[in-house]
């Protein structure tokens, strides 16, 4: 297999290994839901039959950077007092808006969160204690502990999605106590920095910062690969258009034309006055000049074309070089272009493509341009002269 070739197949399986995991994490990665809670917390009683219930309302966000769709079946909060282990359960019961007034009033039952793929969205909760004898209230000052609780997708347990503390001084504790009964809240914010949202699904956090480096990594390969393809084409069409060249070099009616072209540079260099005569001649369109001028015009053409090719990128800087540096290039500007000119005095414009000439002379790379431009000067008439 020719390196080209494995080239190609490099760049084909590595396509299509990018493309397999776009596949995936466009459309096949499982969800991966992560939660936040809000800065502010609002403390109160609510009735709860024959007794007064303690309420906690907590805004909660939650993102599902995963494709699939994921569920938040249940959200709960743990909390425990200061100076104690004990953990005393709340239960989510409600979600809540916002009424004009300010004050929370019921949006619906809490109940299980379907979050599409790559999507997020937000809920204010309301956590009610458990019943007597198991009730929650705050009765000390001092800093109580807090963990968010989520049941996700079908995991049986849950997982602590959020931890974080609150500093509640004498006032907020004699607040909340005279508040027992007039239905007011008291509002409280988190005590110090909170730690990290974890993320539930395939991984925690630190696999979502991987997975976000994969992502990061299979874009970047996607692009690397789309440029080695896009070079790995244009080498091949260079390659394959370079080849049709050379036989077109190689070919019997280039080797007959160049054979009876390369006759008329040396009558050039022995005869000067000879070699006038002929393009004098040239534009009369004799019979007997003909076959000279047919192998005229498939040389010139030949590198006509071969200056188009370049121009648009058809042919590489080296293969065009190439080109250039055989010794036939040399006859482009000792005998074509004198004869290019002398045909060009039988047509209406008298014009020969002299931009093309320059063209190639410009960006041949030889070492000898000099001498070619000395050579195209011999022979020019007066008001051509450079």
């Amino acid at each position: 297999m020719e390196r080209k070739d494995k080239v190609a197949v490099v760049v084909s399986v590595l396509a299509l290994a990018v493309s397999i995991m776009t596949l995936y994490f466009s459309f096949l990665s499982s969800p991966r839901v992560s939660t936040q809670t809000g800065e502010y917390l609002h403390v109160a009683h609510v009735p709860l039959g024959n007794t007064q219930c303690f309420s906690l309302n907590l805004s909660v966000s939650y993102v599902n950077q995963g494709s699939r769709t994921g569920l938040i079946r249940r959200f709960g909060l743990q909390i425990r007092g200061p100076n104690s282990e004990k953990v005393h359960f709340l239960e989510a019961a409600w979600y809540q808006r916002i009424s004009h007034s300010g004050t929370f009033v019921g949006e619906s039952y809490a109940h299980p969160i379907g979050v599409l793929g790559r999507s997020s969205g937000t809920k204010n909760i309301q956590f009610l204690s458990q019943a007597p004898p198991n009730a929650f209230t705050v009765t000390e000052p001092g800093r109580y502990k807090l963990d968010l609780l989520c049941w996700v997708n079908s995991k049986s347990r849950a997982d602590v999605m959020d931890s974080f503390e609150v500093e509640i001084s004498d006032d907020n504790v004699a607040d909340i106590q005279k508040k027992l009964h007039n239905q007011g809240t008291v509002r409280l914010q988190k005590a110090g920095p909170a730690k990290q949202a974890r993320e539930i699904g395939l991984a925690t956090s630190g696999w979502s910062g991987a997975l976000d480096l994969v992502l990061t990594s299979a874009t970047a390969a996607a692009a690397v690969a789309a440029w080695l393809a896009v070079r790995t084409t244009r080498n091949a069409t260079q390659g394959s258009v370079f080849l049709q060249v050379l036989q077109d070099y190689d070919s019997k009616e280039m080797y007959k034309a160049l054979f009876t072209i390369g006759k008329q540079e040396k009558m050039r260099d022995a005869d000067r006055e000879g070699f006038a005569r002929f393009l004098d001649e040239m534009k009369k369109d004799p019979p007997k000049l003909r076959p000279v001028d047919e192998c005229r015009r498939r040389v010139s053409h030949f590198w006509l074309r071969a200056a188009e090719l370049f121009r648009h990128g058809l042919i590489s800087d080296h293969q065009f070089h190439h080109l250039c540096g055989y010794g036939s290039f040399r006859l482009l500007f000792s005998v074509i272009e004198p004869m290019e000119r002398a045909v060009a005095a039988r047509r209406p414009s008298g014009e020969h493509v002299k931009e093309t000439f320059d063209y190639l002379l410009e960006h041949c790379g030889r070492d000898d341009t000099g001498d070619l431009q000395r050579l195209r000067a011999e022979f020019e008439p007066p008001q051509e002269v450079r």
